[in-house]
């Protein structure tokens, strides 16, 4: 969101059956970074280097763990 409105937003099935929640949450928060990356490139073409940052909220407890690892190896 910025300024109240939508910026993206994005409904899809995944390409992939996944075997755990955690699994699913961590690969839809990593697209979400990555989206969030590109849309960040583009607002600093407005902001310039006052970019204000940009939260990332995610609910799922293990999710969130494996984000932490810093090795976390990919199953």
């Amino acid at each position: 969101m910025s300024a109240g409105a939508a910026v993206a937003h994005r409904s899809k099935s995944h390409k992939s059956v996944m075997l755990s929640l955690a699994a699913a949450e961590y690969y839809e928060a990593s697209e979400g970074c990555r989206e969030l990356a590109y849309i960040r490139s583009i607002l600093k073409d407005f902001y310039g280097a006052k970019c204000p940052s940009t939260p990332t909220y995610i609910d799922n407890q293990a999710c969130i763990a494996m984000a932490k690892m810093p090795g976390f190896p990919e199953k």
